[in-house]
């Protein structure tokens, strides 16, 4: 460790790492739930805005446990998109001298109660709430556009791809009534999967994407676990048939336990196509064959009862030529897993918890 920082409080946003202040050196912002914004570098703690105290009006209440990077200018260096819950609001945030700055900010309803992470492409920011709203954020205009998708559930965090192979990105999201959502860019309806027939009460749909088995479409990849963090979770498949959308493929139930998002790599482990990894919160990591979900045995790779929190990241940490699976439990800890020799060379589709270390959710 090159230094530890006290936060205070809860920190549930995944870290995003890119070039926020323009020196050309990545930095490291997080969400806390104090409603604060913070920023870090090599050498520690760097700046910080309060959404409670900093910002006017004032964020009653907030608690930020989503931040995106993006370069929303367009001048090399990233803005901050976070989204605040309680206060129901979505700022966008830029560096300015020596700290934070407010550039925009856009409202969400009073019911949404928001977790989601926002979604940046193409000048538009993509939000979902509890309040069962897509939000879709014109910057340039300082629009808004609200589309209801379901009364009376919640939705969660969005991912954005090519998931019917038009050549034309759709925005993915789960609903908390047991449907997985697919929305034209523009919010229209492009069709939904019911998996409640799979899933039961598993309601929490965690997203990824990735075209594993390379026919230029990409696979929906579902973590469903207990919104209640009881009960048991699932991992599945959605694809398009040319006509469609199906299940492709469901794993037998992980039972008692929350799941992360997956992650979708080509591992080289000998089977066609990638593989598709998860952690749980008992402490186990769970591999499966992306082509028909059977289950990769990896032993005993049980990390004690503290438990997996927020996701893996894939990546060759040491350089040594071997991919290896990075992910904390409850405890503070930092686990590092590895395969043979030669498996740092397949295919990353989805490394990260929210896709990339910008946490943009976009493939």
């Amino acid at each position: 460790m090159e230094y530890g920082y006290s936060i205070g409080r809860a920190v549930w946003s995944v870290p995003a790492i890119g070039d926020v202040d323009g020196d050309s050196r990545p930095d490291i912002v997080i969400g806390v739930d104090d409603g604060r914004v913070m920023v870090f570098d090599g050498g520690g703690y760097k700046a910080q805005i309060s959404l409670r105290t900093d910002v006017s009006p004032p964020c009653t209440n907030a608690v930020v446990r989503a931040v995106t990077l993006v370069d929303v200018d367009e001048n090399g260096d990233y803005e901050i998109i976070a989204v605040a819950k309680r206060c129901n609001r979505v700022y966008v945030l830029d560096w300015s001298e020596s700290g934070l700055q407010v550039l925009r900010r856009f409202d969400l309803s009073s019911d949404s109660d928001n977790n989601s992470y926002a979604v940046w492409y193409k000048n538009t920011i993509y939000v979902t709430g509890l309040s069962g709203n897509l939000y879709i954020f014109d910057y340039p205009s300082y629009s808004t556009t609200v589309v209801n998708i379901v009364s009376g559930y919640g939705l969660d965090t969005p991912a954005i791809g090519d998931v019917d192979g038009d050549g034309e990105k759709e925005v993915v999201f789960g609903g908390r009534d047991g449907k997985v959502y697919i929305r034209g860019l523009d919010g229209a309806s492009e069709g939904s999967v019911d998996l409640t027939s799979y899933v039961g009460s598993a309601t929490c749909f965690r997203l990824s994407l990735g075209d594993a088995n390379s026919d230029g479409i990409e696979e929906i990849y579902v973590a469903a676990t207990d919104c209640d963090n009881v009960g048991q979770s699932y991992l599945l498949i959605i694809k398009w048939n040319g006509s469609t959308y199906q299940v492709g493929w469901v794993t037998n139930p992980i039972e008692g336990v929350n799941v992360s998002h997956p992650v979708i790599a080509d591992f080289d482990l000998g089977y066609p196509g990638g593989e598709v990894a998860t952690i749980a919160h008992d402490g186990s990591l769970h591999i499966y064959r992306s082509s028909d979900g059977s289950a990769i045995s990896t032993g005993n790779l049980r990390f004690g009862g503290n438990g997996g929190r927020g996701g893996i990241s894939v990546i060759d940490v040491d350089g040594d030529g071997r991919q290896n699976l990075v992910f904390g439990d409850r405890s503070g800890c930092i686990h590092i897993y590895e395969f043979g020799d030669g498996t740092a060379s397949g295919t990353i589709w989805w490394g990260y918890n929210r896709q990339n270390p910008q946490q943009n959710g976009v493939r």
